[in-house]
């Protein structure tokens, strides 16, 4: 999960942290190492090295802005499968998806 160098995680990083805590999932928190806005670019792209799957949640309809667009992209760059998902403050909805092996489909919410 991404998060800020010197900010509290936002509401839904929250959220979703505590959600994988009650089931039983580590959470590893990504935090930019010093040295400006580059650093937060490479901070996203060694946790997509990292990752088996890319969640992504956008605010209602703003799908691909801000940094989660970046993870986004550099996810997609690495062929990692992602699932993006809008949010309107009371329920989800699929908004796109990249797998091109189709490993996740059968795994994350329709949305």
């Amino acid at each position: 999960m991404r998060r800020g160098r010197s900010t509290a995680p936002g509401r839904v990083e929250r959220e979703i942290a505590r959600v994988c805590s009650l089931m039983g999932y580590d959470v590893r928190w990504f935090v930019p190492e010093p040295g400006g806005r580059d650093m937060v670019y490479h901070r996203d792209i060694a946790m997509v090295a990292e990752a088996d799957v890319c969640i992504a949640i956008f605010e209602d309809g703003e799908p691909m802005t801000g940094g989660t667009g970046h993870v986004v992209e550099k996810a997609q760059d690495a062929r990692v499968p992602v699932y993006a998902y809008s949010w309107n403050g009371a329920s989800y909805l699929r908004v796109g998806e990249f797998d091109p092996d189709d490993i996740w489909g059968g795994f994350v919410p329709r949305g």
